[in-house]
């Protein structure tokens, strides 16, 4: 264990107590810190502990302690090291990369961040928060992995702070009159942490109640001033009303003396340990009297008050004069029972063991996907977050890296890792961790784009089988190949992977063209048949944006640049346009799925057409799906525009660019067909007559084939699950 120091406050108190109760379950335990108070109590519980300068933020003192832990670590054969601040984290995950040991820690509050701290901030491969707004804290400030933090409670041990302890020679020392009604306050005494005492004192001048003394505890460096303060206050009330102790140890009995307690955090929950009645205030906001109304708001701050109305004197005032007129035993028991149920020190340390059996668990190795990833290209992209969702459904802890041509977009947009795609000596350093490559989605086995395509991906799938590691080729469409060569170099490769799934059933008579050697490859379909809708609101929300009113009919026309598109293709696309507009009476709308490619032609036919809208903003596949499911038709060139719209039950006319979109429009049983190498405006506009007049129809049909191959995509999920 690694701390600042062991002065009394709430977070060494947590340590001495985890420690404690880990050496009373039989573990060994070993603290570093710039000592304190406590040391001595760790000491007698056997634990041992080495003096570091923590607590300072000196360069000289960093590198001191940073040896200093060093040599106890390199010396101590540990299993875990845990730190509980952030100098000491800071320099733990410095040392890590050199030592190898596992590593977590323990955050006890929230803290400002600046662009230093969160520089040096390490909080190691697991954390634990002491409570959930903390825990959001780590994830909003930090961008901690929710899965790596776990949250415990202020464990409180019931027999030390109990109601019963003899506080007799405590009274004698401090001079007690066991006659008064006795408010105890303690905390550090630091001037970032004193405002409530200089409160109390406050308070007790207002009441002016001959009954009352406030017992004010713990040490700081505001601690002269708020002893000049009581000295004050009692001059004002004529009798000794405040005292002051400064630090002590024994903070269990300086609570159970007490009537009544004022503070925060730890030393709240140990004073309702002692059967004390509760005022909960701090410098972070003023709750006020623990009670079960009060609980809800206590256990969402951890009894600390962040974000509740600012502390005065008036409201502890108020909240005394009603303890005093209630029964206070009553509100005690209550506490008490409370802190049983729900607080104790073995609930926490069993919590502790639960994150370090977590911690010192073999990790698993993760999952790498390859495919046409991080160019923006809709389709592609939802093919990857139904791969990501399968897996994740699967093993939700398990890792996964994408290679991507835009790594930090897609570790943004997915919440998964991600490598460039061209960087083979990451890869090849990962495939040790590697458990699994998919080689997903899309047309990845073909030279009709380019054979430095083809290749790439063989590379990729190279790398992998060379560490052992198994590939998955998921649902891939193949095809066509056309070079000699790249036929050879693709044999060879299928024969070795684990497993293969193709989209569809070309892509199967491709691969026994090939004459790849297995029986075990299975047809399924693409991923982006899973893929469900967003919703109607978030429909509206998009129609919105590009100025669409929500009632306009409307039908999809996907187009793209290709080098065998016939040369009057813009102005034939254009002709099916005006026809849309014109004599159908709906608006064409164009969907760009690849903007970076796709936006000019688009632009361009509407130009020449002198109507249509465009799709301009960046969206989900999801959310193009959605749009694309209003429509009344779509004539689409792109593969993912036709799928989202089979699988949203839109009658579709294909507009064939590559045997891909053939083989779809085949296995969904469309006829409505045009080759974009002779492109017939005429008999594409015939088409979407026909599919508009009777549209009920063709949406049937469309739906029924939809399910199909739906169910179709079980399969690579179910084999997936199997691989994992």
């Amino acid at each position: 264990m690694l701390t600042n120091g062991m002065e009394i406050g709430g977070a060494e108190t947590h340590i001495l107590e985890l420690s404690s109760e880990l050496v009373r379950m039989g573990h060994e335990v070993c603290v570093i810190s710039s000592g304190g108070v406590y040391v001595r109590e760790l000491e007698v519980c056997g634990i041992v502990h080495v003096n570091a300068p923590l607590n300072s933020h000196r360069p000289s003192k960093l590198i001191k302690s940073y040896f200093i832990i060093k040599n106890v670590i390199n010396a101590g054969n540990f299993d875990i090291v845990h730190a509980h601040a952030r100098i000491p984290a800071a320099l733990c995950g410095l040392l890590q990369k050199k030592l190898r040991f596992r590593f977590m820690t323990t955050a006890h509050w929230v803290f400002k961040v600046t662009p230093l701290f969160k520089l040096m901030a390490n909080w190691g491969e697991k954390t634990v928060a002491v409570s959930e707004d903390i825990k959001k804290y780590l994830i909003d400030n930090y961008g901690t992995k929710e899965k790596d933090i776990s949250v415990t409670i202020n464990g409180i041990d019931v027999q030390k702070f109990s109601p019963d302890i003899d506080c007799d020679l405590l009274k004698s020392e401090l001079d007690i009159n066991n006659d008064l009604t006795k408010i105890v306050y303690v905390s550090r005494m630091d001037t970032d942490r004193s405002k409530v005492a200089f409160m109390l004192l406050e308070a007790l001048e207002m009441l002016d109640n001959p009954q009352l003394q406030a017992i004010i505890v713990g040490g700081g460096n505001d601690l002269s001033r708020l002893e000049l303060a009581a000295q004050h206050t009692n001059r004002v009330l004529g009798r000794r009303a405040a005292i002051v102790t400064g630090a002590r140890t024994d903070i269990n009995k300086c609570i159970a003396v007490g009537d009544i307690f004022v503070g925060v955090s730890r030393a709240a929950l140990e004073a309702m340990s002692c059967s004390k009645p509760v005022i909960i205030a701090g410098n972070e906001g003023y709750i006020g009297i623990f009670s079960e109304e009060t609980f809800p708001v206590s256990l969402q701050t951890n009894f600390c008050c962040r974000g509740c109305r600012d502390a005065t004197p008036q409201l502890i005032v108020n909240d005394i004069n009603t303890l005093l007129k209630s029964d206070m035993r009553a509100v005690g028991e209550y506490n008490r029972n409370l802190i049983i149920e729900r607080y104790s020190v073995s609930r926490m340390t069993y919590d502790y063991m639960g994150a370090y059996t977590k911690l010192l668990e073999k990790p698993s190795k993760g999952v790498v996907i390859s495919g046409y990833y991080g160019y923006n290209n809709t389709g592609d992209d939802s093919v990857l977050g139904v791969i990501i969702n399968n897996i994740k459904e699967k093993s939700p802890d398990m890792k996964i890296t994408v290679l991507s041509a835009r790594p930090e977009e897609t570790k943004r947009v997915y919440g998964v890792d991600s490598i460039n795609r061209y960087s083979f000596i990451k890869l090849s350093k990962m495939m040790k961790d590697t458990a699994l490559l998919i080689s997903g989605g899309g047309s990845l086995f073909q030279d009709a784009t380019s054979t430095k395509s083809l290749l790439y991906y063989i590379a990729v799938i190279k790398t992998a089988l060379r560490k052992k590691v198994k590939v998955m080729i998921y649902s891939n469409g193949i095809g066509p190949i056309n070079s000699k060569r790249n036929r050879i170099y693709t044999q060879n490769i299928l024969e070795k992977v684990d497993l293969i799934t193709l989209r569809d059933e070309d892509s199967f008579a491709e691969i026994k063209a090939l004459d790849v050697k297995r029986s075990d490859i299975q047809i399924t379909a693409d991923p982006a048949f899973a893929m469900v809708p967003a919703t109607q609101r978030r429909l509206r929300e998009v129609l919105e944006g590009e100025n669409i009113d929500f009632d306009t009919r409307y039908v999809i026309i996907s187009v793209r640049k290709w080098k065998h598109n016939c040369e009057e293709f813009e102005e034939a696309v254009a002709t099916v346009s005006a026809y849309i507009k014109q004599i159908l009476g709906f608006e064409p709308l164009f969907l760009p799925m690849q903007r970076s490619v796709d936006t000019d032609i688009c632009n361009k036919i509407m130009s020449i057409a002198g109507c249509g809208s465009i799709i301009k903003g960046k969206y989900t596949g999801d959310e193009l799906m959605a749009v694309i499911s209003k429509a009344e038709a779509v004539v689409g060139m792109r593969l993912h525009t036709l799928i989202y719209a089979i699988a949203s039950g839109v009658p579709v006319v294909g507009l064939s660019y590559d045997p891909k979109v053939d083989a779809l429009m085949e296995r969904a049983g469309v006829t409505a067909k045009h080759s974009v190498s002779s492109l017939n405006a005429d008999l594409v506009c015939r088409s979407i007559k026909s599919l508009t007049e009777d549209k009920e129809r063709y949406s049937a049909a469309m739906a029924d084939t939809a399910t199909t191959l739906r169910n179709k995509t079980e399969i690579d999920k179910k084999i997936l699950g199997e691989l994992i």
